[in-house]
């Protein structure tokens, strides 16, 4: 979990299917619900949820580098009332967070690996 999450809740525990749905509450109070697009086991999952007056497209999109490595790339569009606008920033702030949030994460997941 990150700093700006509160919470994030799938409707039914277990691993993703193409049919997960869920719900994510920031710690600014505001809660979004999502619901999966689409599911390749291993490659990649979209799911899309309403932030606001858009509606967000989440794809992730996973690539082996090596057999110890992989790469996700975080692909994120939006439509609805003002997405051209509301789009931009949403992105950058969400550009922003990642940048922190996933040298965080990797520090962790090395620091659990060491100690095992």
């Amino acid at each position: 979990m990150n700093r700006w999450t509160r919470r994030e809740r799938l409707a039914a525990a277990g691993a993703l299917t193409a049919e997960s749905e869920g719900t994510i509450r920031l710690s600014n109070g505001i809660r979004s619900s999502f619901r999966m697009q689409e599911l390749i086991v291993g490659k990649s999952w979209k799911w899309a949820g309403p932030f606001l007056w858009l509606t967000v497209h989440y794809d992730h999109q996973f690539s082996s580098k090596s057999p110890e490595e992989t790469e996700v790339r975080f692909v994120l569009d939006g439509d609805g009332f003002g997405a051209g606008f509301f789009g931009r920033v949403f992105a950058a702030i969400y550009a922003r967070n990642l940048d922190r949030a996933i040298p965080r994460s990797i520090s962790i997941q090395r620091s659990i690996v060491r100690s095992a």
